[in-house]
C-alpha cells in the first residue's frame, strides 16, 4: 500500500487523526502528496475506495487554491517563521470549518522555531474537532521529539506511482498563498470604527472583488478582534457572533457584498 492508497482507506474508513508529517527530500513529491491528502479530506463525492472525485466543488476549490476549509501558514521570517505568523495560523483553524471538516498546512515546517513548535504542540493535544494538521517539511528531526510523537509519519517519494489520475493541479493551495496576502487592517477599521456607511462601502467596493475575498476579510476580521484591535472590547462576542453569521450567509448564497453591508448595519 503505497501512501496514497493509505490516504484513501483513511478517509474510506472516516478515520483520520489529527496531525500528519509529511517528509521527503524532494519538495514537488512532498506537496504533491499533501496537496492529494487535502483533497482526499475535503472531497464530497469520493471514490469507493476512498480517493477523491477529482470534479466536486470541493475538489475544484482545492485545485485552484480557492478552498475556503484550507488554512496555510504564511512564512514573513526570511529563514524562520515568526511568532505572529503562528498566531494567525492557530486562530484561524480554531475556528469553525465552512463544511465537513478543515485542514490547516505547514509547508517547510522545519523552519519552525521550538517556540512555535511549542506552542503547535498544545493545539495537537487539544485539537479543534474536525481539524486536521499537515506539518510537510524536508526532515521531521528539525522537530521536537514531543511534536513527532503525536504526529502520524508519511514519507513523500520522488517518483509519482500510485498517483490519481486527477492529481495535476495539487499543489494549487500553495501557489495561490505563496504570493502576499492583502492588507485588510483599513477595510477593518472602516467597519469597526465610528464611521459613515458610505466610507465603509467605498472602502469594501475597492478592497473585495470576490466572494473568497470577503471570507478572508471577515477571517481577518475574526482574528482581529479576538486579539483585541478595533474599537471593540477584545473578542466581543457579539460582534464574533455577526461576523460568523455573515460567513454563514455568503456560504448559503447571499451576494458577499450584500451580506458585508447587513454586516456594517447590524455592528452600527
Amino acid at each position: 500500500m503505497n501512501e496514497r492508497e493509505y490516504i484513501n482507506s483513511l478517509v474510506r474508513g472516516d478515520s483520520l487523526a489529527q496531525a500528519y508529517i509529511i517528509e521527503g527530500e524532494d519538495e514537488g513529491a512532498r506537496r504533491g502528496l499533501a496537496g492529494y491528502f487535502v483533497k482526499a479530506a475535503l472531497c464530497t463525492s469520493p471514490n469507493e475506495d476512498g480517493s477523491p472525485c477529482g470534479t466536486c466543488s470541493s475538489c475544484v476549490r482545492c485545485t485552484s487554491g480557492t478552498h475556503e476549509d484550507v488554512v496555510v501558514m504564511t512564512r514573513k521570517g526570511k529563514t524562520q517563521y515568526l511568532v505572529e505568523d503562528s498566531q494567525a495560523f492557530l486562530t484561524r483553524i480554531a475556528m469553525r470549518p465552512y463544511g465537513r471538516r478543515m485542514v490547516g498546512i505547514i509547508p517547510e515546517a522545519d523552519r519552525l522555531s521550538p517556540v512555535i513548535q511549542n506552542k503547535l504542540l498544545k493545539y495537537i493535544e487539544e485539537p479543534a474537532p474536525d481539524t486536521v494538521l499537515i506539518l510537510e517539511l524536508g526532515n521531521r528531526d528539525a522537530l521536537l521529539p514531543t511534536v513527532q510523537s503525536r504526529c502520524i509519519k508519511l514519507r513523500a517519494r520522488g517518483d509519482i506511482s500510485g498517483a490519481s489520475a486527477d492529481g495535476d493541479g495539487e499543489e494549487g493551495f500553495f501557489e495561490a498563498r505563496d504570493s502576499e496576502e492583502k492588507d485588510w487592517s483599513p477595510l477593518i477599521a472602516s467597519l469597526a470604527g465610528s464611521g459613515e456607511f458610505y466610507l465603509f462601502r467605498k472602502a469594501m467596493e475597492s478592497a473585495i472583488s470576490s466572494q473568497n475575498d470577503a471570507l478572508d476579510f471577515l477571517d481577518a476580521l475574526e482574528m482581529a478582534w479576538r486579539g483585541g484591535l478595533g474599537d471593540r472590547e477584545p473578542g466581543a462576542t457579539g460582534a464574533i457572533i455577526l461576523v460568523e453569521e455573515c460567513r454563514k450567509q455568503i456560504m448559503e448564497g447571499m451576494a458577499h457584498k450584500t451580506a458585508l453591508k447587513q454586516l456594517f448595519l447590524k455592528l452600527h
